[in-house]
Order: structure tokens, then C-alpha cells, then sequence
């Protein structure tokens, strides 16, 4: 008997130390589970942060897009119905055409930017003569259209260049050039929209 109760304590006494071994490997199991879920939730909050951050940022982009928008779409105006006509009886190179407002504002002070250029872009410097006090015209041209258009309005307008004074070559490329449409522009320009 005595024997059998040594062999029960011996057995319990070893199934103690088993649990106890068994024991620690479940805490460190435990701590390691832990520091996983630590370090996880940090980049679960890191990530939460960039996320935060790219959506304020879309939301500003959007409205720098949307106040962008508007501010292009408030003023604008179109020129249309280009059309060149020379008058050589009177020296005159005339340009017709038509500015409309397109905007979504009052516009003042409306204005025609024309570029006569040669092949390479270059804005055309025809030779003069007669004129003491230079010696080429730039065929480079703002001509006042309208003090105001509203929205949607639209203005006929009539320019002329005077050739009288151009040298017969410079006149020659200034003629060539208003023949394709290429080789000049017709810009609509604005000081104020409202």
C-alpha cells in the first residue's frame, strides 16, 4: 500500500510539473498573441490616419477643382465668324468677326488680341517706308470691341490694319499669312467679369 500511495504522489508530483510547464508556454503563447494584437491595432491606427488624411486631402483637391472651375467658367468669350477682306483701292486690310460672351459673368472692356505670323510662329515685323519714326510694324494688334457685354451677348466687330505704308515684301507674307488660318490668331480678351 505504502508502495502504491508512493507511486500515486510521484505520478501527481510529475502531472504538477507538467502543468506547470504546460503553463508557461501558454503565457508566453499569450504574450506573444498579445504584442501581435498590440502592434497590429498600431498599423490598424496608423492606416486609419493615412486614410484620414487622403480623404481631407481629396475633399480639398475637389473644391480647389470646383472653385477652379467656376472661376474659368465665369469669365470667358468666344470669337467667332473670322473673316479677312483687302481693300487695296484703300490701302486697308480688313478683319470681321464676331466676340460673344460665354461666361457666366458680366465682362468689360472687351478686347481682340490679332497675331499675323510667319510659318515658324514668329509674330510677322513687316518693313516700312515713309516713316521717319520706324522702320517696321509688328502685325501685332489689340482692338478695342465692346466697354461691356452680358451674359450671352454678342458683338460684331471691324478692324483695320492700314497698308499704305508697308513695304510691298512685308505685305506679301501679311497676305500669304492671313490666307491660312494657320499663320494668325484672333484671341477675345476681357479686363473685368462681374
Amino acid at each position: 500500500m505504502k508502495k502504491v500511495m508512493l507511486v500515486l504522489s510521484l505520478l501527481a508530483l510529475t502531472g504538477l510539473f507538467a502543468c506547470n510547464g504546460g503553463d508557461e508556454e501558454m503565457k508566453e503563447d499569450l504574450s506573444e498573441a498579445r504584442a501581435k494584437i498590440e502592434n497590429l491595432q498600431k498599423k490598424l491606427k496608423t492606416k486609419e490616419d493615412q486614410s484620414d488624411d487622403l480623404q481631407n486631402e481629396n475633399i480639398r483637391l475637389n473644391q480647389q477643382v470646383i472653385e477652379l472651375t467656376g472661376a474659368k467658367e465665369m469669365g470667358a468669350v468666344e470669337v467667332t465668324n473670322i473673316k479677312w477682306e483687302e481693300n487695296d483701292r484703300d490701302f486697308q486690310l480688313i478683319l470681321h468677326g464676331t466676340i460673344k460672351n460665354t461666361g457666366r459673368a458680366y465682362l468689360s472692356n472687351i478686347t481682340v488680341k490679332v497675331e499675323i505670323m510667319d510659318k515658324f510662329d514668329n509674330v510677322i515685323q513687316a518693313p516700312v517706308v515713309n516713316d521717319p519714326d520706324r522702320e517696321i510694324m509688328p502685325m501685332l494688334f489689340f482692338h478695342d470691341v465692346a466697354e461691356a457685354l452680358n451674359m450671352g451677348d454678342s458683338k460684331t466687330f471691324k478692324m483695320i490694319i492700314y497698308t499704305r505704308n508697308i513695304h510691298a515684301s512685308g505685305l506679301g507674307k501679311v497676305k500669304e499669312a492671313i490666307d491660312n488660318k494657320d499663320q494668325y490668331k484672333v484671341t477675345g480678351l476681357f479686363v473685368t467679369a462681374k
